[in-house]
């Protein structure tokens, strides 16, 4: 009987090492994310192994830009992968208190696993600081196989005129509500 329990005992904790190895190797590998900012320019570079587990096909940039209708304050460029300029439907859309730029691959421009790429996707944004933002990357299909890395983005940095004039409206608003 002692023995029998010895060989279910181990036969379980073979089954559990199989399938603990089988999910090791099952793992998901994902592109990483660095940014630099020269001037202006934020150039987010993905470095996708030759071991990636998913098609590459979709980069979204969440930050703290402010949208003001019908002025857009950035632009954005790219993506390059190997030095060849992908065709990708790009875009920006709001997202709570942040503003998103995307960068979407149609299935048949996908990058698919098998072979090591870089891809450097750029925006410029006037008068921004690097802050807290998000980088997220997918194979392509909405909400399916999602990385999110978190990485700094673009933030809007005031001009001194803008800053100054809405000081004088507030002081003529003090000086109005004094006087009467």
């Amino acid at each position: 009987m002692r023995k029998n329990h010895r060989i279910i005992t181990l036969t379980i904790l073979a089954a559990l090492a199989t399938l603990s190895l089988a999910g090791l190797a099952s793992a998901a590998i994902y592109p990483t994310v660095t940014v630099t900012l020269v001037g202006d320019e934020y150039t987010f570079t993905v470095n996708s192994p030759a071991n990636a587990t998913y098609p590459f096909g979709y980069f979204q940039v969440d930050a703290q830009v402010a949208e003001a209708f019908p002025y857009i304050p950035w632009t954005q460029t790219g993506p390059w992968v190997s030095n060849v300029d992908q065709v990708w439907t790009a875009g920006r859309f709001p997202v709570g208190p942040f503003t998103s730029a995307f960068w979407r691959a149609s299935r048949a421009q996908e990058i698919l696993p098998g072979t090591a790429w870089v891809g450097q996707f750029k925006l410029t944004v006037p008068n921004s600081a690097p802050v807290t933002g998000f980088v997220l990357t997918m194979d392509g299909v909405a909400g399916q196989n999602t990385t999110q890395l978190e990485v700094p983005g673009p933030f809007i940095v005031p001009e001194p005129s803008v800053l100054a004039a809405a000081a004088f409206s507030l002081m003529g608003f003090v000086a109005i509500k004094r006087k009467r």
